[in-house]
């Protein structure tokens, strides 16, 4: 269970990450 709730939280980050990077590239490309 405990494994499977630390997984859930990465994937959280991770996706987290991901977005704020794609809304910087956009940034870029759109400034």
């Amino acid at each position: 269970m405990n494994e499977q709730v630390e997984v859930e939280r990465i994937v959280e980050l991770t996706e987290e990450l991901l977005d704020c990077q794609h809304t910087g590239e956009d940034q870029g490309l759109l400034g």
